[in-house]
């Protein structure tokens, strides 16, 4: 592997901020050209990453309740943090959970953009060995993502 691509593997596992501007494709609030953007994280998502990096730093475990507004995008900077953990820290076990259905396959959708658009140096040694219509994904790291719906009766289960 190439000197300049192990110092960019490193400062994106180094800086969940920086993985997000150079890694993290989403849907923008408004149209544009080419019709992605990358997630430069706003005023909230610094916060929210700010308090991640604090309670890391303090080898605390990251416990956030967010009691928030709609769009303002805790939950593609939640997509974004889980993606970035399940890839750079071995056997990561993540689970988001939705409201309704139709913010499940929204988050799924999301998940999936991520996904596809992660350059080959992220996606290099970082295979997904098990899919299932986007809702559950495992790694050959051992890490897994799982998105569910509250509610459902085998929610979360397993």
């Amino acid at each position: 592997m190439s000197e300049a691509k192990e110092e960019y593997l490193r400062r994106c596992e180094d800086d969940l901020a920086f993985f997000c501007k150079n890694e993290v494709w989403i849907r923008p609030k408004y149209k544009v050209p080419g019709g992605l953007v990358t997630l430069n994280l706003n005023r909230g998502q610094r916060i929210l990453n700010d308090t991640v990096n604090r309670l890391d730093e303090e080898q605390r475990a990251v416990w956030l309740l967010v009691l928030k507004h709609r769009q303002w995008g805790s939950s593609t900077f939640f997509q974004g943090m889980t993606m970035h953990r399940c890839r750079f820290v071995p056997y990561t076990e993540a689970l988001v959970i939705a409201d309704r259905e139709r913010t499940t396959r929204k988050l799924m959708g999301m998940n999936r953009r991520m996904w596809e658009k992660f350059s080959p140096a992220i996606k290099e040694n970082w295979n997904r060995t098990v899919e299932r219509t986007d809702s559950q994904y495992e790694w050959d790291n051992g890490s897994v993502l799982q998105i569910d719906t509250a509610g459902q009766s085998q929610a979360a289960r397993g």
